[in-house]
């Protein structure tokens, strides 16, 4: 099972459905910090995508969005915030669980079934090495995000890793990077099949 989808812990038979980056994601080049993620399980009926994206709206340090559906019929989607703070972690958690509930607020769907985990540069660069002998260090946090992402896609992280490890030397080796990250997820999209997660 993918990194991603043992935290995201939904039954086995899940499907996701739909993967957003959000701008945060293509300009942040920030290689410290902490994401926080966040899964909003909703009532049979319920469109994520749309749910996703209207809470997203309400929350500016969104890099992603991915969302699904559980075999009971009711639907899920995840945030992940950027906190590129280095103050207090439990202070910066609080405000990243606050910055979601008020956004469920806004959008009318209130807070019910909402949970959340903080995911920590050091720990997504330690899964995204866990790939192979690929050195990640200068990957950029929403670098190291997309590759989980990625690999949530059913795309073996070795490849990712291989495939956007070695971009070109110099100040355009993030950007370079980030454009093949990109190109890998938009891949799945146009072939999508709806993995199970």
């Amino acid at each position: 099972m993918s990194y991603l989808g043992t935290i995201l812990e939904l039954d086995d038979v899940s499907r996701l459905t739909g993967v957003c980056l959000k701008p945060l994601a293509r300009d942040l080049v920030h290689r410290d910090g902490t994401v926080y993620l966040h899964v909003v399980m909703l009532p049979a009926g319920n469109d994520a995508t749309t749910a996703s994206g209207a809470v997203a709206t309400f929350m500016p340090a969104t890099l992603a969005t991915i969302d699904g559906n559980q075999p009971d019929g009711s639907t899920w989607f995840a945030t992940f915030q950027l906190a590129a703070d280095h103050r207090d972690s439990v202070w910066v958690e609080q405000a990243a669980d606050s910055a979601i509930l008020r956004a469920l607020n806004l959008t009318g769907m209130g807070e019910g079934s909402v949970w959340g985990q903080a995911l920590r540069a050091d720990d997504l660069r330690s899964a995204n090495e866990v790939a192979g002998d690929y050195d990640v260090s200068d990957w950029s946090v929403s670098d190291l995000l997309t590759g989980l992402l990625i690999e949530l896609t059913n795309t073996d992280l070795a490849i990712v890793a291989a495939d956007s490890g070695r971009p070109p030397q110099g100040e355009r080796a993030g950007e370079t990077r980030r454009t093949r990250l990109h190109e890998l997820l938009m891949s799945w999209a146009a072939t999508y099949d709806g993995p199970a997660v």
